[in-house]
């Protein structure tokens, strides 16, 4: 029988989807060595209460095979019905990505979610206090019947003394010589959802940014000069290094309240600090 702990895992599993051992190292065991929780990770495994998956290498030449062997868990059926079981409720195995390509951007995006509530709840008096997290597959529940077009990769929204903030992620893995135009035309329908409030209305809160993680510093500058000028659009670098596994990201619960984000008129910003500019850069839009 699962304990209570176990439960919680599962929990987190299911809500976020598509996880590592590190998103439920920061979310379950803080202070835990990696050894343990992976461990742990591994009997539920085999217990068939977690599905274990991992990538699969293309050798070109060029891509480093690090992190390869790091598996990525989503929740089995033993899991589903102990989960479900224990909450008095059903609901049916939701499908998962497959694709290497669709299981990084959804890292990606849990990667984001999961350094943000963890930041948040950290008990420094300077971090905002963390109010919903929100995965894409939750927001397209959400929005049944709303008849919204543009459904983010993720949300989250925070609260900073007396105002409340939501920030929409976009992700793009694209590379820098394609989808420019295809990423323009998504980032003008984000700008017309939040001036009509349907935006807003999904995501249950003022909505403060539409923050576009994109590969490499490169694609952002070329964005920048792409697009329109926005305080709406932030765009930020998010790979830390290229993988063949799990993507590694710049989203971790240390940085990302001070990771520095900039909107397309070069002003930077912050998610610890989001309503005064740290900086204003040239843009090329000017």
């Amino acid at each position: 029988m699962p304990t209570t702990r176990d439960i919680r895992i599962l929990a987190e599993v299911h809500r976020f989807r598509t996880v590592t051992s590190e998103h439920l190292a920061a979310l379950v065991f803080p202070g835990v060595g990696a050894r343990t929780v992976q461990e742990r990770l591994r009997r539920l495994a085999l217990a068939g209460y977690l599905d274990r998956r991992y990538f699969v290498a293309v050798r070109t030449g060029r891509t480093p095979l690090t992190r390869l062997r790091m598996p990525v868990y989503v929740l089995g059926s033993a899991g589903h019905r102990a989960l479900f079981g224990a909450a008095r409720r059903s609901e049916k195995h939701a499908p998962l990505a497959t694709s290497v390509e669709h299981l990084s951007h959804d890292l990606v995006a849990v990667d984001f979610l999961v350094a943000l509530e963890v930041a948040a709840k950290s008990g420094d008096h300077d971090a905002p206090v963390h109010i919903e997290s929100v995965t894409e597959y939750a927001l397209r529940k959400r929005s049944r019947g709303a008849g919204l077009r543009l459904i983010p990769d993720a949300a989250v929204t925070l609260r900073y003394g007396n105002r409340t903030a939501a920030f929409a992620l976009e992700v793009v893995r694209a590379p820098v010589r394609r989808g420019n135009a295809t990423l323009t035309r998504k980032l003008r329908g984000y700008q017309a959802a939040a001036r009509d409030g349907s935006l807003g209305r999904l995501l249950g809160a003022p909505v403060r940014a539409v923050i576009v993680a994109l590969r490499t510093p490169l694609r952002e500058k070329r964005l920048r000069a792409a697009g329109a000028r926005s305080g709406l659009i932030w765009t930020v670098p998010y790979e830390r290094f290229e993988t063949a596994g799990p993507p590694a990201t710049h989203f971790t619960p240390e940085t990302i309240l001070t990771l520095p984000m900039t909107d397309l008129a070069g002003r930077t910003y912050s998610l610890g600090a989001p309503f005064t500019p740290e900086r204003e850069t040239p843009s090329p839009l000017r």
